[in-house]
């Protein structure tokens, strides 16, 4: 039996022109970034995380990653039974700013959302993570996960990877680094 990948990446994949239009639509719109526990209370702790963050659910970037995302769960062997996704997430991270090890998925919230009037999160659970660089003029901010894998991405490049799998944004050293994030649901696990 062959085992499933940790991670399915693209390189360079997303046209530099349609980076800097979503990098643009979250201009002057930034929050800072915040943790969410458990306990369903967010927090900001910069010990642990430190950047901004603006959500779109523009359909055009779901309409350009979902087919990238099917082809990744059925290329790495995954098979995740997915339905949805959430909101986008464009992240901005200037000097020293970071996202320790983290999991999206199982042992941290949300393992299943309770949205009763909302038929894309209601009892699902995400499981599938992605990320797309949207430039490249930065250093540092490596994502890396806790298995070792340490991947630089240039502008353009996508990746998924279970969304149970531990995982950071090394400091950024130099520059700013932008990235968007998407998370796709599915039926609880069992």
């Amino acid at each position: 039996m062959i085992r499933p990948v940790d991670y399915w990446r693209w390189e360079n994949e997303v046209d530099p022109k349609l980076c800097k239009a979503m990098i643009k639509l979250a201009e002057d719109n930034w929050s800072t970034a915040e943790t969410v526990h458990e306990t369903d209370i967010e927090k900001q702790n910069a010990d642990i995380r430190r950047g901004k963050t603006f959500f779109t659910s523009q359909s055009y970037i779901y309409d350009l990653f979902f087919p990238y995302m099917r082809n990744a769960n059925k290329s790495a062997d995954w098979n995740f039974d997915i339905t949805s996704a959430e909101a986008c997430q464009i992240s901005k991270y200037d000097y020293n700013d970071h996202y320790d090890f983290h999991m999206d998925s199982i042992g941290t919230w949300p393992t299943r959302y309770n949205c009763p009037n909302n038929e894309y999160l209601h009892n699902k659970t995400r499981k599938i993570s992605m990320t797309c660089t949207l430039n490249s003029d930065f250093e540092g901010g490596e994502l890396e996960f806790v298995n070792g894998y340490d991947l630089k991405a240039t502008q353009g490049t996508i990746i998924f990877f279970p969304s149970f799998m531990q995982h950071r944004v090394k400091p950024v050293t130099k520059g700013t680094r932008y990235s968007i994030v998407l998370w796709f649901l599915g039926t609880p696990w069992r």
